[in-house]
């Protein structure tokens, strides 16, 4: 899920920052998709203290967005619990957004969280 190799690009992976070569710094919790990027890729941002992994977002071309690219999900590693509205519960983090899941919000599935933050043995991960 953390590469874009991954979802079928070759472009490099960005951390969001523009010192990464990407279109603008984060912001907030936000992160922004990678300009060098020529296919579906995902990009993330880091805590500067720890350089671990708090937040990734895939996106997707789209020519009609004025970005180029559309975010076709996000996962939140740390962070506020985020409102199920179909469920009408709060999903604590690590959870995953997206447009394509009931309710908008949803657990983390395990391949979404990075494997310095599962403390696991990536051989047995399964998502259910």
């Amino acid at each position: 899920m953390l590469s874009s190799e991954q979802a079928g690009d070759e472009t490099p992976k960005s951390d969001g920052s523009a010192a990464d070569g990407n279109s603008g710094e984060t912001s907030g919790n936000k992160v922004n998709p990678d300009t060098r990027a020529t296919g579906p890729h995902t990009t993330w941002k880091t805590d500067p203290d720890t350089g671990e992994i708090t937040r990734h977002e895939t996106w997707t071309p789209n020519e009609q967005n004025p970005t180029g690219w559309d975010s076709t999900q996000s996962t939140d590693i740390e962070g506020k619990s985020h409102f199920n509205k179909k469920t009408g519960e709060s999903v604590p983090t690590p959870h995953t957004q997206g447009k394509g899941i009931e309710g908008g919000v949803r657990p983390a599935k395990p391949s979404e969280i990075p494997a310095s933050r599962r403390g696991g043995n990536d051989e047995n991960m399964h998502d259910n």
